[in-house]
Parts: C-alpha cells; sequence; structure tokens
C-alpha cells in the first residue's frame, strides 16, 4: 500500500492504494496491470514517458481492447502525465478485465501507474 494516497469503494471503504510500472515497447496493446479475478482495477493516478514519437491510448482487456481514453499524441522525450491523484479515478476496467496502453508504434515507453482494485 502506498502510504498519503486513499481511495474508497461505494460503501465509504478504504481501498490499498498499489503501484505497477511497465517498460513496453510493441506496438498494439501491452498489459500494464494484471487483471484480478472478480476486481475492477481503477486508475487513481499515472504518467507515461517515451523515447520516440508515439500516440498512444489506455484499453481494459487487452484481448477485445476495449478504449478508455482518446488518443494522446506523443513526441520524442515527452511524456503525459495526469492532472494529480483522483481518489475516485480516471476510469476503470471491467471486472477481471486487465490494463493495458495502446501504442502506435514499436518505441520505447515507461509506465508508472497507480490503482485501487475495486
Amino acid at each position: 500500500m502506498i502510504t498519503g494516497l486513499r481511495s474508497v469503494d461505494g460503501s465509504g471503504n478504504a481501498l490499498a492504494v498499489k503501484q505497477a510500472y511497465a517498460a513496453l515497447s510493441s506496438s498494439g496493446d501491452n498489459e500494464v496491470v494484471a487483471l484480478v479475478a472478480g476486481k475492477k482495477i481503477r486508475v487513481l493516478k499515472f504518467q507515461v514517458s517515451v523515447e520516440e514519437t508515439v500516440d498512444v491510448y489506455w484499453v481494459r482487456n487487452t484481448a477485445s481492447a476495449t478504449r478508455l481514453s482518446s488518443t494522446t499524441y506523443l513526441h520524442s522525450l515527452g511524456g503525459w502525465t495526469d492532472d494529480g491523484f483522483l481518489p475516485d479515478g480516471y476510469w476503470e476496467t471491467g471486472t477481471g478485465e486487465n490494463l493495458g496502453l495502446n501504442l502506435s508504434a514499436a518505441v520505447n515507453v515507461g509506465v508508472d501507474v497507480w490503482y485501487a482494485e475495486v
């Protein structure tokens, strides 16, 4: 659990905030957080950094690639950071689905995501 960051479920119960890291380099859908049986993944904070120019968007269930965000166009040595920690989350996967990031090209991309299992 990450100290100082807090999220709650629909009943007001505190949720553990977890963090995942990923180093991606394949075009298409890439898993960032593995699925958790019976749980949704609620994204609370994220950052993406890229080595080369690439377009990215978040997806749920990398097998069917349902979009969670619009496309963001990133330039070489650039990045995308959220607007800050959001306890209610930026978006959630469906129950039992993983969280992924789609890359338009095979370039090196670093991803950090803070999330809760709901």
